[in-house]
């Protein structure tokens, strides 16, 4: 469980490698920032609650998400891929 991903004017990365995982961003805001998520094929990340973006490319990441001016992106990473 990531509790809290806030990020203004940055570029934050996340590295989700088990391939077993069960992953969870409770709260995700990003202003004019980009987000990228390397997530293991076999894991598995929770679907969002709420989704609010503004003039951002964003894919539900969290339980809750607000992204303006952002993008967001999750790319599944290692073995088979489909």
């Amino acid at each position: 469980l990531v509790s809290a991903a806030v990020s203004v004017l940055g570029k934050t990365a996340y590295q989700l490698l088990n391939p077993n995982g069960w992953y969870c961003i409770k709260a995700d805001v990003n202003v004019l920032t980009g987000l990228e998520i390397d997530l293991a094929c076999s894991a598995h990340m929770a679907d969002n609650k709420v989704d609010v973006g503004v003039l951002s490319h964003s894919q539900p990441v969290g339980e809750v998400g607000v992204h303006v001016l952002s993008n967001v992106a999750v790319k599944r990473v290692g073995g088979s891929c489909q």
